[in-house]
């Protein structure tokens, strides 16, 4: 599994990747409706490892108090993840890259040209003149020949930061590249103003952001050279080592990236489908070649999924998962249905979507006094719905302010008008339901978070009403409007950049206030991050690394330049 760190799928970049299009695309299943229920970096990749939303795992941002690898340390959840499920199933599981095993260390994480590494826990090392991602690529290769000489089948999550900044061999590359400028881009104030929260007061790009975005785009497009590269890399060392025709390759990235979206320079963490979808394509056993699948997914799904690969029985899954396995969409990628009633279940896939903490926006802005500043984070507190059918598609967005947005994305794509801000009376009738199944997914554990209609019980509902519902169809039904006018709404009573089950409820059903994936991890009320200063910093490198020569060098190559950090690099 290659997972790519911010990758853009509106922006087309997967376009100028072209091992990626022909190994990848063209050799497997490109899977268009695929979406991270977190859209950051480390919230998104615990759901990953453990098959559980932010919500239950707690790691709920990038940085403390929201969550951290230090948090997700002292959670006890380092004992119960993905690798230890995939040993216990007779694999060996590895990883190189961004988090865990084999990986880049803080606080050179985004050093690109400065890059520390540790194996296994093991004294941390730099690589002087060299560009992480080609450090990243030559161990990689290395692994995998060494894999393939062991009689057992493995696991390998890759995890480059990129795309973020080019190598040198791709810095003059696509000099004529501009930004995909498409229906939500910097748009008219007709639609800006139907945003909310800090979204709705942005003023149109100036000059000054447009020349920036088109750089970042660029840049982006260069950087990502360097992970097609990889790509190549690693499928011929799969051919070569007889590998290849056994192995599912996934590449797919932790979120998504949105440039000059609704007037935004550049940011991630938000609800809008630039955020939330990432690419997603698979190739191997029983894949079908040169395809293209609309089956929903999230990455709540994976750790299921490489379970069932693994040979793993459903029922012997561990208890906390709140995804499903993809596999057998993975293998009839068109899910073809006749069945009436399962196209509609089918039109009815939920996804709960959450965010709690700072929204960064990653482009130099305007501060209140007009001055250019580098970094702004705004407060960026929500819970959301996606329903991601062919044919009935909505975002339902409840912010901690409690402002309300609701787009229908089949009518309404870019997701540019608000119907939540003069509702109609069938608009109200559908804020009604989507309200009512926000509140089940804002807190769902297993099962549920599958089925949300599954928490509308005889237990939970009125026993006078005429019939139940077990779809946003049959919900729809007008019997069922006093039933749903009286359930509470979702809110926040302020907004925080932490969980908290105070500041969240009420809850539906009530006792999941109870759960939020407390059985299985250690409650961290009082936990504090660590700090770590190190008395001196490691040397960045005199030039940018990534020259054409490095483009072909060999492990051997890239060991000769290894050394050890010294004691005051370390020490705080």
């Amino acid at each position: 599994m290659i997972m790519t760190d911010d990758q853009d799928l509106y922006l087309d970049s997967l376009e100028h990747m072209a091992a990626v299009q022909k190994h990848l695309v063209e050799k497997g299943t490109t899977f268009s409706n695929h979406w991270v229920t977190d859209a950051q970096c480390c919230p998104s990749r615990a759901t990953v490892l453990r098959g559980q939303q932010a919500h239950n795992t707690n790691i709920t941002a990038v940085r403390y108090p929201g969550g951290n690898y230090d948090k997700w340390l002292a959670s006890g959840m380092d004992g119960d993840y993905l690798p230890n499920w995939l040993n216990d199933a007779g694999y060996s599981t590895n990883y190189i890259g961004k988090l865990l095993n084999d990986a880049l260390l803080e606080p050179y994480m985004y050093d690109f040209n400065r890059a520390v590494f540790s194996k296994n826990g093991g004294h941390p090392v730099t690589y002087p003149g060299w560009h992480q991602t080609d450090i990243i690529r030559i161990k990689a290769i290395e692994r995998i020949r060494e894999l393939a000489k062991e009689d057992k089948p493995f696991f390998y999550w890759i995890a480059p930061t990129a795309p973020h900044t080019p190598l040198a061999r791709h810095n003059e590359t696509f000099a004529d590249l501009t930004l995909p400028k498409k229906g939500n881009w910097n748009p008219a104030d007709e639609y800006a103003k139907q945003k909310v929260n800090w979204v709705g007061k942005l003023k149109p790009l100036n000059e000054s952001m447009l020349v920036q975005t088109e750089g970042l785009h660029r840049a982006r497009i260069q950087t990502l050279q360097g992970i097609d590269e990889m790509v190549q890399d690693i499928v011929a060392v799969l051919d070569e080592t007889g590998l290849l025709e056994d192995t599912y390759v996934i590449y797919t990235s932790d979120n998504g990236y949105m440039i000059g979206t609704h007037r935004i320079p550049a940011v991630k963490t938000l609800a809008y489908k630039e955020a939330g979808q990432t690419p997603f394509i698979v190739r191997g056993p029983g894949i079908l070649p040169n395809a293209t699948s609309r089956l929903p997914g999230t990455h709540t799904d994976l750790a299921p999924t490489l379970l069932d690969i693994a040979g793993v029985q459903a029922k012997d899954f561990p208890e906390l998962f709140d995804g499903r396995s993809l596999l057998s969409q993975w293998h009839n990628p068109n899910g073809v249905c006749t069945d009436e009633a399962e196209k509609v279940k089918l039109d009815n896939d939920l996804i709960g979507v959450e965010f709690w903490g700072d929204a960064d926006i990653e482009l130099p802005t305007l501060s209140s006094k007009d001055s250019p500043t580098s970094y702004t984070r705004i407060l960026t507190t929500f819970k959301a719905l996606r329903i991601v059918g062919e044919h009935r598609a909505y975002l339902y967005t409840v912010w901690c302010t409690g402002e309300l947005e609701l787009y229908n994305t089949i009518d309404d794509p870019d997701e540019l008008v608000n119907l939540a801000l003069n509702p109609s009376e069938d608009t109200r009738r559908l804020m009604s339901r989507l309200n009512a199944l926000l509140l089940v997914l804002k807190s769902c554990e297993g099962a549920m978070c599958r089925d949300p209609w599954m928490a509308f019980t005889d237990d939970t509902v009125d026993k006078s009403l005429p019939s139940r519902f077990d779809t946003l169809e049959s919900a729809l039904d007008p019997t069922f409007d006093d039933y749903f006018s009286q359930l509470p709404k979702v809110q926040f009573n302020q907004c925080l950049r932490v969980q908290s089950v105070e500041n969240e409820m009420p809850f539906f059903p009530q006792e999941a206030s109870k759960g939020l994936g407390s059985a299985w991890r250690i409650m961290m009320d009082d936990w504090a991050s660590p700090e770590f200063k190190p008395a001196a910093r490691v040397p960045n490198n005199t030039f940018p690394a990534g020259g054409l020569e490095q483009r072909t060098a060999s492990y051997s190559e890239l060991s000769a330049a290894m050394r050890e950090l010294t004691k005051i690099e370390l020490d705080g």
